[in-house]
């Protein structure tokens, strides 16, 4: 059985957590969403440097309609890591990888990165409700 990460990696390389940097190191393959968001400091090379890894940019293609080849390394017992800017499932369309990842049998870890929704409404320090009615 293989796991796909899907690593919020925050705003900017101050934001990323050691849990982000230890699940993108036990990775076998890391892509980088080059479409999703973008950071002043966050790129697949700048990651290369963090981790000492190779770092695949990964396209909207890719992520959203061409992922057999993602699902193919997990078949081939390879662990993949999705790495965002941001948080890997707001806002984005990583959630279909990780249901097909799941109907294929393999594990699917979400790991949460700060997003510019909750950097806003942290940095504006009104309460979250201001924004609009919460829905749980």
């Amino acid at each position: 059985m293989s796991y796909l990460y899907l690593v919020g990696l925050g705003l900017s390389k101050r934001f990323l957590t050691k849990k982000a940097m230890d699940y993108l190191k036990d990775s076998d393959l890391i892509y980088f969403d080059t479409y999703t968001s973008f950071s002043c400091d966050l790129s697949a090379e700048s990651l290369e440097e963090l981790i000492g890894k190779r770092v695949i940019p990964a396209t909207r293609a890719l992520l959203e309609t061409g992922f057999k080849e993602i699902m193919s390394h997990l078949e081939s017992g390879k662990n993949v890591a999705i790495a965002s800017v941001g948080d890997p499932v707001i806002a984005t369309t990583h959630v279909s990888l990780a249901v097909e990842a799941k109907n294929r049998g393999h594990e699917v870890v979400v790991v949460p990165g700060v997003s510019v929704h909750c950097y806003i409404i942290s940095k504006s320090m009104l309460s979250s409700y201001k924004f609009g009615r919460s829905v749980t």
